[in-house]
């Protein structure tokens, strides 16, 4: 199949490319957000199947989180050496490639290293999928567009500890990885399709990577410290060598992104008073919303007793709540 730009996807499938593209990157984009959360209601499995505390399963969740945010930092490289279709469909190749490395993983190492490759595949998906969207849309239907996917990507956290404690008492912890396989090759091939590509270049542009290592860095020191300090104790040298060593990369990737000739991370953007605020409320949202999306199918199952199926229930009426204000933001967006 050639690799047809956004400008030949426009003339092949006139006005609904818009709508064609907006429906394959969101499949996309929901399974990966989906994936996130389905694995928080099979934390008390994950410890039970290979004989570890909630400090080492939990690492089942939060390496997913920690790659999603790195990876998200490649998207703009990727799409620039790939093209948006390249780019889509191999990450949605790697994400089945880690769902099959869960399914078989025989000790919770294995397991980490499978949802590390799932969360690479969801950092960069998701913002593929937003500026993808952002791109076919004018700009008056923006906002209304970006709505529209957003109550996808916030319903599916909601769903995803339902879904995995579906799968759980239905079949085993294991299938959880693999249900979403259905929608993932949907998604592939759709993006096949839909996806706008671009034309061969020899020449891969430059990347960052001294900037992506000080960032990994921090992530894997401060997630890492923050996760066991409660077994290690906070105070302990390991601790502390922790914490230092992710601040000092932290500190690093800050300076470095304001001298590097190709950053990963454009930091001028935070001067605007108005995208810093955003970013802080993103923030603030993000943390609460994953949060109470692993803390309690956890406290449900271990402490109450709850099946996974009705811990899983528990966060349903607030992702309704979410989703139908969403709308609404979306069309303000367009009017401000």
């Amino acid at each position: 199949m050639t690799s047809a730009t956004l400008e030949q996807q426009f003339e092949r499938y006139g006005p609904a490319y818009r709508w064609l593209v907006t429906l394959a990157g969101m499949i996309g984009a929901m399974t990966m957000v989906l994936s996130a959360t389905m694995v928080n209601v099979a934390v008390p499995s994950i410890m039970g199947a290979f004989g570890v505390g909630q400090d080492m399963a939990q690492w089942a969740a939060t390496a997913f989180i920690a790659t999603m945010v790195a990876s998200q930092l490649l998207n703009t490289w990727m799409v620039q050496a790939f093209g948006q279709r390249l780019a889509y469909t191999m990450t949605l190749v790697i994400f089945i490639i880690g769902s099959f490395v869960c399914l078989t993983s025989p000790t919770i190492e294995v397991l980490i290293i499978g949802r590390i490759m799932q969360g690479f595949s969801a950092g960069v998906i998701q913002p593929l999928v937003m500026a993808t969207i952002i791109s076919v849309f004018p700009a008056d239907r923006r906002g209304f567009a970006m709505g529209l996917y957003g109550m996808g990507v916030t319903l599916a956290p909601s769903f995803g500890p339902l879904a995995g404690g579906i799968t759980i008492d239905a079949l085993t912890w294991r299938h959880i990885f693999i249900a979403p396989l259905p929608l993932v090759a949907i998604a592939f091939s759709m993006g096949l399709v839909f996806m706008p590509g671009k034309k061969f270049s020899r020449k891969l542009p430059d990347f960052d990577w001294t900037g992506f290592i000080l960032l990994g860095t921090a992530l894997v020191c401060l997630m890492t410290g923050v996760g066991n300090g409660q077994r290690w104790g906070w105070g302990s040298d390991g601790i502390m060598m922790l914490f230092m060593i992710g601040l000092i990369a932290a500190s690093g990737f800050v300076y470095w992104q304001a001298h590097a000739r190709a950053p990963l991370l454009d930091l001028t953007l935070f001067l605007n008073p108005r995208f810093a605020s955003v970013m802080i409320i993103a923030f603030a949202f993000g943390a609460g919303n994953f949060a109470t999306n692993y803390a309690i199918p956890v406290f449900t199952q271990a402490v109450q007793g709850f099946t996974p199926t009705k811990a899983g229930m528990v966060l349903v009426p607030a992702g309704l709540l979410l989703v139908t204000m969403i709308p609404f933001s979306g069309r303000l967006a367009d009017r401000v």
